[in-house]
């Protein structure tokens, strides 16, 4: 008797839980907030004095929509000012759209920097932070999962340091499927010298998303094995050699607690189980009263560390290429190519966008050329550039190219 009752307890728990989730599925629709960009008049403030080189970029932008696909509009024309504390003052000047720089400004490890903005008549003003110094990264590597992951390392022997910020910027070779090498000149092919090959390319990317962490809860300041570059299997960023710069910050709690929250809004929106937006605005204030901006105005020197990774040099799993298929038509030389051929076109038919791959011989003299999509000979196409990269680190290049390596 028992047995059966609780068999109908189970039943009716389990008729209920389905119920339930029933009426949870049911009633979850997408609703999207009739929010337009004109609706968001919010400025954007993204500014680092680096003590390091006495530098300092200050970006400045406005808000856009969470659904807006476009770039957040750049704020120009806008007055900017780095403050010490010891009464100093250094004006910034706008070198490109929204983005404001200075170089070489004095600075004083024991002076306190404050940013001033002025956007038509509001003026805007952080307060004074300390210089904060920030140790050495101790290492990078690929670590040996089937991810391609790079962690870091890195400590503070002085066990100051608790809260440490990332940012990197990534250079990898590629080359495309094909090699073409003949161009088209007056309608002829001519042989491709080493300044118009567009076979092998370099793409450098930055860091999007944000890289924050704490050692509060650890009994030293240490950083071990942090994951700050996922490369996945297959990705053609490991196709012949990567390169990455990691630049390491160390930061204040309050800026930690800022980022962190940041980070959680911009990862996290989704669904209905995910963190919900929050406030998080950062150390500039609005002086006339009106909306503060967001955003986060920080001073102290960065340190960095770059890693090279070679194709020839990864574990077997991450060797993984996905080979896109590019099939090759013929061009002929008339009254010269054997009948057997098939002939896409003439040479004389040429008009100068073809890409040429390789020439057809016979004992004698070429009779056609091998021709293929751009997008399987141009590099170039895939956003990157034939323009060598030099990193400021020749040296590593003198390395590489004493190991037998082409750069």
């Amino acid at each position: 008797m028992r047995d059966d009752i609780n068999m109908r307890r189970l039943a009716f728990s389990t008729a209920t839980i389905a119920l339930t989730t029933l009426f949870i599925t049911a009633c979850l629709e997408s609703y999207t907030p009739s929010v337009s960009d004109s609706d968001v008049d919010l400025l954007v403030v993204d500014g680092f004095l680096d003590t390091s080189d006495g530098s300092a970029t200050v970006k400045l932008t406005k808000a856009t929509t969470l659904d807006n696909g476009e770039s957040a509009p750049r704020v120009q024309s806008a007055s900017v000012t780095i403050e010490g504390d010891d009464g100093s003052s250094f004006d910034l000047a706008e070198d490109t759209a929204g983005i404001y720089v200075i170089t070489a400004m004095p600075v004083s490890q024991a002076t306190k920097y404050r940013i001033r903005i002025q956007v038509n008549t509001v003026e805007y003003t952080s307060g004074f932070e300390e210089v904060k110094l920030t140790p050495e990264i101790d290492s990078l590597s690929l670590g040996f999962n089937d991810d391609g992951t790079i962690y870091l390392s890195a400590h503070d022997d002085a066990d100051k340091i608790q809260y440490f910020r990332w940012d990197y910027s990534e250079t990898y070779e590629y080359r495309s499927r094909l090699n073409s090498q003949f161009k088209v000149v007056n309608k002829m092919p001519v042989y491709r010298n080493e300044a118009d090959q567009i076979n092998r390319c370099f793409k450098t990317l930055t860091s999007s998303k944000i890289y924050v962490t704490s050692t509060v809860q650890l009994n030293k300041a240490v950083v071990s094995e942090f994951p700050v570059i996922n490369i996945p299997p297959g990705n053609k960023k490991l196709y012949v050699l990567y390169s990455a710069l990691v630049k390491q910050r160390a930061v204040s709690k309050e800026e930690y607690a800022f980022l962190d929250q940041l980070r959680k809004t911009t990862e996290g929106i989704g669904t209905l189980f995910d963190p919900q937006p929050s406030q998080a605005l950062g150390n500039v204030r609005n002086l006339n009263g009106g909306v503060h901006p967001l955003g986060y105005f920080s001073v102290g020197n960065s340190t960095s560390k770059r890693i090279f990774i070679k194709y020839t040099e990864l574990p077997k799993y991450l060797k993984v290429q996905n080979v896109a298929d590019c099939p090759v038509d013929t061009i002929c030389v008339f009254n010269m190519t054997p009948n057997y051929f098939i002939c896409s076109k003439y040479i004389e038919d040429l008009t100068g966008s073809e890409y040429l791959i390789d020439a057809l011989s016979n004992s004698q003299e070429i009779i056609g050329y091998t021709q293929s999509a751009a997008g399987c000979a141009d590099c170039r196409l895939a956003g990157g550039t034939t323009a060598k990269p030099s990193f400021g680190h020749e040296e590593v290049y003198c390395i590489l190219e004493s190991e037998g390596y082409q750069i």
